[in-house]
């Protein structure tokens, strides 16, 4: 018989320097707006396992072809879970092509104004970026106007009858916040951490895995002693690893394996404890999720493959503390922050984002668009510059 989970007492989030509303707001203001974003119930699902980090889902109703109706939220507490699963309904439902946001088709060298170019984004082989496309409405982060493909916007996508599809759609860069500058860290933050994590799995993919080093436990356990004792408590294993990378962006890779399921989580932030502390939460929550079931799009399958070694051993690779991170006083900060690391990146554009929010909610949701930065290890046809040099490492 499973034992029931007690729920883990975790230390406040150390997030304030970008949270621009309490945690209670926030929740007031999802949870009274929820019906506009279809969610017909929440629901907490942390007893469903013995390791007790608090995870919380909520489903929506009637989302749109391969958008999902569960969403997912973990946190230092319930509340933080319920805003988390929340929140992510309403980053879903905003992202999915509702009519409200306008659409033009058209080649790029027929639009007036500034463009993103999609030659700028990672394309599969065999597009050129001169096809006519669908483009919506997006700024910069200086806030100036700028065209951008819709196919890097919303989630699902079905380009129009004359428009050519550029690349699989996704939900990279969509996040939700009190304010836009919140928003938007958020969003470049998974951007990056995306990015980082392409590059660990590439590094792998040739046989340079021992070049992503792990972090001793000692280590990890100085630094968030309840979630490591909460997953360790129930005989699980559990392997970390640094994906630290030329972004200059504390980001990590947590991986819980019960000797028959193995689950991942990642996270990337400014404050090197709190990417941390992200990384093993996902890695619980992505755990609870599967034990739920109620994921459409994760039927008969889990997130690893018990047999595949670079997630579930530490092999020749070094082991190093849990790193230093950088932080800011203000979302403002942090935001400024994070521009400044990518544009020492020489990437082939600024980043750009597009306001999704709806009317009715006094939240904002944006999606961010950070040319450059690869998705290779979630979209293997989209191969960048960077990706090319971490593949052929070999």
């Amino acid at each position: 018989m499973r034992r029931r989970a007690v729920p883990v007492p975790l230390p406040p989030r150390a997030e304030s320097w970008c949270r621009a509303l309490p945690i209670e707001r926030v929740a007031a203001i999802l949870e009274s707006s929820a019906p506009t974003f279809g969610v017909a119930r929440t629901g907490s699902i942390t007893r469903l396992d013995g390791i007790g980090i608090a995870t919380a889902s909520a489903v929506r109703r009637d989302p749109i072809g391969e958008s999902v109706s569960v969403s997912t939220g973990k946190g230092s507490n319930e509340l933080h879970a319920r805003v988390g699963a929340l929140a992510e309904a309403l980053e879903r439902y905003c992202a999915e092509p509702r009519g409200r946001v306008a659409i033009r088709t058209a080649p790029a060298s027929a639009l007036d104004g500034r463009v993103l170019s999609p030659e700028a984004l990672i394309l599969p082989d065999g597009l050129s970026g001169t096809e006519t496309v669908d483009w919506c409405e997006g700024r910069t982060i200086d806030g100036d106007f700028l065209w951008v493909p819709a196919n890097a916007v919303f989630f699902p996508y079905q380009p129009s009858e004359s428009a050519v599809r550029l690349c699989a759609a996704n939900t990279t860069g969509l996040a939700a916040g009190a304010t836009l500058e919140e928003a938007l860290v958020f969003a470049l933050l998974e951007c990056i951490e995306r990015d980082a994590y392409s590059r660990a799995v590439a590094l792998a993919t040739v046989g340079q895995g021992d070049r992503v080093p792990v972090v001793d436990l000692t280590s990890v356990r100085e630094c968030v002693p309840a979630e490591l004792q909460a997953i360790q408590s129930r005989g699980h294993d559990i392997l970390v690893r640094d994906l630290h990378c030329d972004t200059d962006v504390p980001c990590y890779l947590c991986v819980i394996h019960d000797g028959v399921l193995a689950h991942m989580g990642v996270a990337a932030r400014p404050d090197a404890v709190e990417a941390l502390r992200a990384a093993l939460q996902e890695a619980a929550q992505s755990r609870l999720t599967d034990l739920q079931g109620a994921r459409e799009d994760l039927v008969d399958r889990h997130e690893l493959e018990p047999t595949d070694p670079w997630f579930l051993s530490a092999g020749d690779a070094r082991a190093v503390p849990v790193r230093e991170g950088w932080n800011g006083a203000s979302a403002f900060e942090v935001l400024q922050g994070l521009q400044t690391r990518l544009c020492c990146l020489d990437l082939p554009a600024s980043v750009s984002w597009v306001d999704l929010s709806l009317p009715t909610v006094s939240l904002t949701v944006v999606r961010a668009i950070a040319p450059g930065l690869e998705v290779w290890a979630f979209d293997p046809s989209r191969v960048g510059a960077r990706a090319r040099g971490w593949l052929c490492l070999a």
